[in-house]
């Protein structure tokens, strides 16, 4: 039943939490240029694997550790998030002086040095949320993350409309984080003793450390390489069109797909050694995920410059090709996403640290050949999506033999909703060209195929699925 609860609370926040960031950031689009999206993403790519090395490891070990005294583990633990934050900040700080004394842009720079100070003062509240999630109390993990990202959006949409440009997004972000801080201050009050620092600690965290470095460092590439390698080949506009495709992207697959991850990362724990519970976890989760996810991005795919025109302004309808590429690869990640958690959650991120470098190493060697053969950018955008593709296939498929989970039926679910949805999005628009209704604007027609399509969607869903629906939340409360 907790696992229900905490599952409740994470779709709570991703339906909440995240669309009020979806609603900002398509503001933003219309406040915003391609420019200041191609600034952002250089200023990101820079200073983004600091935060990963930060990241991984540290708070992995807090929530997998279950022997340790709880105030003990989390004193020692945000200690040492706190030292590493800050001396992070400080290497960014010198980083960027001596980038911008050397011809870095003013904008950049300035964006650089505010992400640092970002990184700097998440150290506060890291291990607190890493507390909420150890505990699956998604309630109260929800409604902080909540609160931030309101208060984030608002900030990012007053800064862009005063003409912040691009330093709107940090800006926004750093509210959000100055509010996780305040929003941490009781539990560190009630919990945190200097004196309960564990130095026998600090050998169990430098193993988790040791691979999530490598790790940090392998997915950097497979994230932000492809940003730095674009700005070396091809101009900032450009830049900002992919940078705004991928995050466009990103964005609803994170909805969904962040807050089960943390919820599976919390679960997976507790029933690793219990197969059929194991098995009931991993498929209902895809389920649900699949049925949500895909025929948002099948759609995409098959009608990119509709869904572009209709939500987005004419100014982006330019990154529809990239849309299509990246909407491709998250029909991968749907299908793989459950098994992704499965070898750290076993304590086991040495294995997991080797696919990350596979999938680095893909990224690379792919991107490479391709535009060494072919100086066309869209094809390089391609080899990025592949590399990345193939992957998450390959984790996806040891971590499933591992661990004996069925994939039959999964891969069988997942494959008739792709079929509706491809149907679906295909037949949509076909109707609106055999009716004879006049659309005074052509977005309007678009958004009117959109909905279209939702409905019928939700409508077969409901007809074909509804019993499957029921039986998956019945399995679920039972664990």
């Amino acid at each position: 039943m907790k696992v229900f609860e905490a599952a409740k609370n994470s779709l709570k926040l991703s339906v909440v939490g995240r669309i009020i960031r979806f609603l900002g950031n398509y503001l933003l689009s219309w406040l915003l240029f391609p420019e200041d999206y191609g600034i952002l993403a250089i200023a990101v790519a820079s200073t983004e694997i600091f935060g990963l090395i930060n990241q991984v490891g540290l708070q992995a070990f807090y929530i997998q550790d279950t022997k340790t005294e709880p105030k003990k583990l989390y004193s020692t633990v945000l200690i040492i998030d706190i030292i590493l934050s800050f001396s992070i900040f400080i290497i960014i700080s010198a980083f960027t002086f001596v980038s911008w004394h050397n011809g870095l842009s003013n904008n950049i720079a300035l964006i650089m040095a505010l992400m640092g100070l970002n990184l700097g003062l998440s150290g506060l509240s890291n291990t607190r949320f890493s507390d909420f999630k150890k505990q699956l109390d998604f309630k109260n993990y929800s409604n902080s993350l909540i609160s931030s990202d309101i208060l984030s959006t608002l900030f990012k949409l007053v800064f862009a409309y005063i003409g912040w440009g691009a330093s709107s997004f940090i800006g926004g972000e750093l509210i959000g984080t100055i509010t996780k801080v305040l929003i941490c201050l009781p539990f560190f009050k009630q919990n945190f003793s200097i004196k309960m620092f564990d130095k026998t600690l600090i050998k169990k965290i430098s193993w988790f450390g040791k691979h999530s470095i490598i790790t940090a460092l392998a997915s950097y590439i497979t994230i932000n390489f492809d940003k730095l390698y674009l700005y070396r080949v091809t101009n900032i506009v450009f830049l900002g069109f992919y940078n705004f495709a991928v995050s466009q992207t990103n964005l609803f697959f994170s909805f969904i797909i962040s807050p089960i991850n943390d919820l599976l990362f919390s679960t997976y724990p507790k029933v690793l050694n219990d197969y059929k519970k194991l098995n009931i976890v991993f498929s209902v989760f895809h389920f649900f995920v699949s049925i949500i996810v895909i025929p948002f991005y099948v759609f995409i795919i098959l009608n990119s410059k509709v869904f572009i025109n209709s939500i987005y302004s004419n100014q982006w309808i330019k990154s529809s090709q990239i849309f299509i590429i990246f909407s491709f690869q998250r029909l991968f990640q749907a299908l793989c996403f459950p098994a992704m958690p499965l070898l750290v959650s076993n304590g086991r991120p040495d294995i997991s640290s080797k696919f990350k470098i596979l999938k680095a190493a893909l990224v690379l060697i792919l991107s490479f050949l391709t535009y060494l053969s072919s100086k066309n950018v869209i094809y390089l955008v391609v080899a990025f999506a592949i590399g990345n593709i193939i992957g998450d296939l390959s984790q996806f498929f040891y971590s499933t033999i591992m661990y004996k989970i069925k994939l039959k039926f999964v891969i069988y679910d997942y494959l008739k909703i792709v079929i509706l949805s491809v149907l679906l999005a295909l037949f949509t628009p076909i109707i609106f060209n055999l009716i004879s209704i006049n659309f005074t604007k052509i977005r309007l027609m678009n958004i009117a195929i959109i909905i279209t399509y939702s409905f019928l969607y939700i409508a077969l869903i409901y007809i074909f699925y509804y019993k499957h629906i029921k039986n998956c939340l019945s399995k679920i409360k039972s664990i």
